[in-house]
């Protein structure tokens, strides 16, 4: 079909003999710019035809106004809701002065028996809106989905990547006061064996793992030492006390430390010991920041499946610690707390490996945002005869029971409008029931809200295409 066919398709045009048999069932409203028809996530059962002007319908999407089209003379809009009997799709707003029949659903009723060519119309165009505003939803949730989670990696990879670089930067003043330092312990004329014991000691230090400990216990032994350095009239007592904490060296350490030094030397070494740590803490640190940027990329492998084949055999396990790793400034923004209860025994499926992975993150997202500061995920996952389990689980609020039979239904959300697209949960369910051949319930009652999905391990579209494509 080509694209103007196409068009006309969507948006037929009624001719006067039409609008003519609707005039009776109907009202004329004259509008002025900008007011409202119909609004987006309110209940209405009206069918409007523009009948001079133009009415603009815009839709809510990830926070922003999207415009969806805009109707001329003899288009008409507003049928969705008067066959759903459901709430508004998108938002209807004159586009300057503009005047439009308003026909109400009891009414549109009987000027559709009055009238049947109006059924040779309407019909034909809403069976192709409807996909199209679904496929034209998804596309952006899926974008809304990778904004979230490119916005979060950028904070979490901003994190290391700034740690690095101020770490960088002290080291290399930390590395001119420890050559300093050095150049000073050299001038103290100390014999051969004292040199190489404080070399030990260093070596000691550097591969000791400190104690965690609460920062009023470290402040004590800074505290401890630093005026055990003061009474050996060490310069800088108090810097050099903190390196040492940081080191893990305890304040009964420190006599040994410098027992067999003698007294003109224990500033100058102590001063060499503490230069030295600092920057063995600094190039760990940088380590520590190059690791965590380095984890972050194989984890963006790992969830987009990069360089991998498309249908594989997964572990769900995987997949789900890499959906995690991508929502983890989420996560911690709420302060919410995750526990993976991940059973040994979880089978490996073959699957689209991409596509569950949005399915645990629109399921995974929805939990975050029902949840209140401070709230617990837990995630299970096991075997179940032929199928893998997976259970994502919240303590918020809960869904109410009358519309737990919705909750997969397309457009169908609980979020304010503009928040929810309402197209998450229906695109988790036809990945899981339609791609997998799998499961996808819901148990829900205030304080606790369970998804559960089950996968085959061998069955299903991925199945088949693994084989063909082996």
């Amino acid at each position: 079909m080509s694209r103007d066919a196409r068009q006309e398709a969507l948006f037929p045009k009624l001719d006067q003999y039409l609008i003519d048999c609707l005039i009776p069932h109907g009202r004329t409203l004259e509008l002025v710019d900008g007011e409202a028809l119909f609004e987006e996530g309110v209940s209405s059962d009206t069918f409007y035809i523009v009948l001079d002007g133009q009415v603009k319908i815009t839709k809510q999407m990830a926070g922003q106004t999207t415009v969806i089209t805009v109707h001329d003379p003899g288009e008409f809009t507003g049928e969705l809701s008067v066959l759903t009997r459901g709430p508004n799709l998108a938002t209807g707003r004159a586009l300057g002065s503009a005047k439009v029949l308003h026909v109400p659903f009891e009414k549109f009723t009987a000027a559709i028996y009055a009238c049947p060519e109006m059924m040779t119309r309407v019909i034909p165009a809403l069976a192709q809106r409807r996909p199209d505003a679904m496929v034209l939803q998804s596309q952006r949730e899926k974008l809304a989905s990778l904004g979230v989670l490119a916005a979060g990696l950028a904070h979490e990879l901003n994190n290391p990547a700034s740690a690095a670089a101020r770490s960088a930067s002290q080291l290399r003043e930390a590395m001119g006061e420890q050559r300093q330092a050095a150049v000073n312990l050299c001038q103290l004329g100390l014999e051969r064996g004292q040199l190489e014991a404080l070399q030990a000691v260093l070596e000691r230090l550097a591969e000791r793992t400190p104690d965690e400990i609460d920062p009023l216990a470290k402040s004590d032994r800074e505290t401890e030492i630093g005026e055990r350095l003061e009474e050996m009239q060490v310069e800088d007592p108090w810097e050099v006390a903190a390196a040492l904490v940081d080191a893990g060296v305890m304040p009964e350490e420190v006599a040994a430390i410098t027992g067999d030094l003698p007294c003109l030397g224990v500033h100058g070494a102590l001063q060499w010991l503490a230069d030295s740590l600092t920057v063995q803490s600094l190039v760990q640190d940088i380590e520590q920041s190059a690791g965590r940027i380095g984890d972050l990329v194989r984890a963006i492998k790992s969830y987009s499946y990069m360089d991998q084949a498309p249908v594989q055999e997964i572990d769900v396990r995987t997949g789900i610690d890499s959906t995690l790793t991508m929502l983890g400034h989420k996560l911690r923004q709420k302060a919410i707390q995750v526990q993976k209860q991940y059973s040994p025994d979880t089978p490996c499926i073959t699957a689209f490996a991409g596509e569950l992975n949005q399915v645990w993150t629109n399921l995974i997202d929805n939990a975050v945002d029902a949840l209140p500061e401070g709230g617990q995920i837990i995630i299970r996952t096991m075997a179940e005869g032929p199928c893998a389990r997976i259970e994502i689980e919240d303590n918020g609020t809960g869904i109410p029971q009358e519309i737990q039979d919705r909750i997969f239904d397309p457009f169908f959300t609980t979020k304010d409008v503009g928040e929810g697209s309402g197209l998450g949960l229906d695109i988790a369910y036809k990945i899981v029931v339609e791609h997998h051949g799998g499961d996808l319930s819901l148990e829900s009652q205030p304080g606790r809200t369970c998804f559960t999905v089950r996968l085959p391990k061998e069955q299903g579209e991925a199945s088949r295409r693994l084989k063909v494509e082996s």
